[in-house]
C-alpha cells in the first residue's frame, strides 16, 4: 500500500480558490435571487372597477355584491379558489385577523377559478366570519390581472389599490398590510 501525500493549496491558491468561490456565489446571488424574492404584484388597472358579484357566503341565496355599495370604509379583497392550498392558509388567516380588521375595514372573498358548487362548499365549510363573492367567469380577475392564487388587495373607499399581494400572509402581517396602507394613504 503507498501511501501518498496530501496536497495542500498554498496559500496564493487558496486566495485564488475563495475568491473564485466569493464571485461565483455572488454571480449566482444575483442571478437566482430574483425567483426567490417576486416583484410585488402589479395590476392592469390603479383603481377596482365598479363589479356587481353572487354572494356564496354571508347572505341570502340569489344576493349580489356591488363595490359601489362597499364604499364606507377601506376593502380588503381575497381572490381565492377552493383547491388552492395556500388560499386555505390564507382563509385561516383572514378568520383570525377579522376581529382587529372588521371596525376598519370591509374584508370581501372573491372565488374564482373554480365551479360555483366547489366554490359555494368552502365557502360553507370555512365559516368565515366575513362575506364572500363568485367570480362567475373569472372577469373581475382577469380586469385585474388577477393571475397567482391566493391575491389579497387593500382597496380605499374611492377604489384606489393601496396594497396587494400574491403570497400568503399570516393574521399579523394581514393587519400590518392594512396599517401599512392606510398609513400610506394618508400621506
Amino acid at each position: 500500500m503507498s501511501s501518498e501525500p496530501k496536497k495542500s493549496l498554498s496559500p496564493k491558491e487558496a486566495r485564488r480558490v475563495a475568491i473564485g468561490f466569493v464571485l461565483l456565489t455572488g454571480l449566482f446571488a444575483f442571478v437566482l435571487y430574483p425567483y426567490f424574492r417576486p416583484a410585488p404584484a402589479r395590476f392592469a388597472v390603479a383603481n377596482i372597477p365598479d363589479f356587481e358579484l353572487e354572494l356564496i357566503s354571508g347572505g341570502s341565496s340569489g344576493d349580489r355584491v356591488r363595490r359601489i355599495d362597499l364604499t364606507d370604509k377601506p376593502l380588503i379583497l381575497d381572490f381565492w379558489a377552493s383547491w388552492c392550498a395556500p388560499c386555505r392558509g390564507q382563509t385561516h388567516s383572514l378568520i383570525q385577523a377579522y376581529p382587529k380588521l372588521a371596525e376598519r375595514a370591509t374584508v370581501l372573498g372573491i372565488a374564482t377559478g373554480e365551479p360555483l358548487e366547489a366554490a359555494k362548499k368552502y365557502a360553507l365549510e370555512s365559516a368565515t366570519p366575513y362575506s364572500n363573492a363568485y367570480d362567475d367567469d373569472g372577469l373581475l380577475a382577469r380586469t385585474l390581472s388577477v393571475s397567482t392564487l391566493p391575491t389579497l388587495l387593500i382597496v380605499d373607499p374611492t377604489g384606489r389599490i393601496l396594497a396587494a399581494t400574491t403570497k400568503q400572509l399570516s393574521a399579523e402581517e394581514i393587519v400590518g398590510l392594512l396599517d401599512t396602507a392606510l398609513e400610506s394613504a394618508e400621506n
